[in-house]
């Protein structure tokens, strides 16, 4: 759950502004004690700009409030082109009623909050500077009660309210500020250390900035009649998802994600994270009380799209989908296809090898060979083979890169095919140089793959969704799964989604959610 960065361009214009004040006030002298008197009188200067709205001490922003409310209506438009809004008015009415309770209790209340429910399968929260919180179906799907929601939306709000997005843009504009100015002083000896040192500061928010946020959350959650407690839960959600994924990771051969990334054990018995939600209690003294609101909740959730959406991709059986692309594009067996707003990446086991999907228009090129020769950046076309698969016209070249996505330097597999006025590359990678050469078949067969969709197709794509289930005696997760679309870890994930992950089971009579 993260609070989006202000762009670096911004900051930029600010921090021209200091640094031209700084160069013609210089009146000769050496230029290491100008150096080190310009830094000093600029910390200075900017650590007195901007009080933090939470706490009411100074903090280091380089960002007014004005600037920060219209980097946000600016960027706006911007998350809703990645992440479209969830087609579902009621629930989008719901959330912004939720989220604007709590908001007008905050530190800021003076902002223009807006809260949009986006359409991804990804389990997130995340929040723009200026008061634009967004929450995925992806995670809603995860939360069981309108208070947990309530958690959610009060734990970004907490990001807004402290600045952490512009507080952390502004640190991270600072150290650069920092060690442009010490490279001038010292000939750029000491480039290696002030990197690294920047590089920790804005490296992310970090335990502190995240358990403020939860605090905040917790005391968001107390003024408008909620436990604070639901605040625990909340961050229990996440780490089960984290628990699980690196369960799953080490059979699938790669890195396990990480949701929240701040608790070493279970959230619940973390004393910090305790001691800040329960001091939140304070803040209920006459207050009226709110209900937990499970029921509410659960019904406006039944019918949710779960995972992927037609719209934006599915994935069913090493096979993808995309309708309104009119795209189908399959991989091998032993391949994991993933899917973003961006690009397609199909990953084997064990991440030895890797191949990237995007599409770009073609431009001025006249030709699968020509497009290729300018994203190579080649002065002319040659050096590969001509394709054609599926009414199509391609281009193939193996070229050597700087950097492949393990790090190293390499061969890569270029494959780009002309369709439907795009051009869509493929990039092939082998991990190790001598299984590239067995893995080129394997890469042939996911670019060739592309088609458009059938009938059928459409049919096999349809979005899974959420269901609601009174519990029968003697049902189980187990028996639950037996009939569930899900297609991998069925009982793990109606475990998941009920939030009693790893092992609990449905009581007779409970509601429960499932998937079809």
């Amino acid at each position: 759950m993260n609070d989006l960065s202000a762009r670096n361009r911004v900051l930029a214009v600010h921090l021209r502004g200091v640094c031209l004040f700084e160069i013609t006030e210089k009146r000769g002298g050496d230029l290491m004690k100008f150096v080190q008197l310009a830094v000093a009188l600029t910390l200075t200067a900017l650590a007195g700009c901007a009080a933090n709205p939470v706490t009411g001490k100074n903090n280091l922003v380089l960002m007014s409030e004005q600037q920060e409310i219209a980097l946000g209506k600016q960027s706006h438009p911007q998350i809703l082109k990645q992440y479209p809004r969830y087609k579902d008015e009621r629930l989008q009415r719901y959330v912004n009623g939720i989220g604007q309770a709590l908001a007008a209790k905050s530190h800021r209340n003076n902002l223009k909050f807006t809260f949009t429910v986006v359409d991804s399968p990804q389990i997130n929260a995340f929040a723009l500077p200026g008061g634009y919180i967004y929450v995925t179906r992806g995670i809603m799907a995860y939360m069981n009660s309108e208070a947990e929601l309530a958690g959610v939306l009060g734990h970004e709000i907490g990001h807004v309210t402290a600045r952490h997005g512009v507080r952390q843009q502004s640190t991270q504009a600072l150290t650069g500020l920092l060690g442009a100015a010490v490279a001038i002083g010292t000939k750029g000896q000491y480039n290696d250390i002030i990197g690294t040192a920047s590089q920790a500061l804005v490296s992310g928010y970090g335990r502190d900035h995240e358990l403020e946020a939860d605090r905040l959350g917790a005391e968001y959650l107390a003024l408008t009649g909620r436990n604070p407690e639901f605040m625990i839960d909340v961050v229990g959600v996440l780490k089960d998802q984290e628990v699980f994924d690196r369960d799953i990771a080490k059979t699938e051969g790669r890195e396990p994600r990480a949701y929240h990334g701040l608790f070493a054990s279970h959230p619940r018995n973390d004393t910090r994270l305790k001691e800040v939600v329960r001091a939140a209690r304070k803040y209920a003294g006459g207050v009226p009380t709110v209900d937990e609101g499970k029921d509410r909740y659960l019904k406006l959730l039944d019918g949710m799209v779960f995972g992927d959406s037609l719209e934006q991709g599915v994935v069913r059986k090493n096979v993808f989908y995309h309708g309104p692309l009119d795209l189908k594009v399959s991989a091998p067996s032993k391949w994991a296809i993933k899917n973003s707003p961006s690009k397609l990446v199909f990953v084997r086991d064990g991440e030895n090898a890797y191949t990237e999907m995007t599409a770009q228009p073609i431009g001025k090129a006249r030709s699968p060979a020509e497009y290729l020769a300018s994203v190579l950046e080649l002065p002319k076309a040659g050096g590969g083979r001509k394709l054609r698969a599926n009414g199509m016209q391609g281009y193939q070249q193996i070229v050597e890169v700087p950097k492949l996505p393990w790090g190293q330097s390499g061969a890569a597999l270029f494959t780009v095919w002309f369709r439907d006025k795009s051009a869509w590359l493929f990039i092939s990678a082998a991990k190790e140089p001598r299984l590239f050469k067995s893995f080129k078949r394997e890469f042939d067969a996911i670019s060739q793959s592309m088609s458009k969709l059938s009938r059928r197709d459409r049919a096999n794509a349809a979005p899974r969704r959420v269901k609601l289930h009174r519990v029968r005696r003697g049902e189980s997760f187990e028996k639950l799964a037996r009939s569930s679309s899900l297609e991998s870890y069925k009982v793990e994930q109606l475990r998941l989604i009920n939030g009693v992950y790893p092992n609990g089971e449905p009581r007779s009579g409970e509601t429960v959610k499932i998937i079809k």
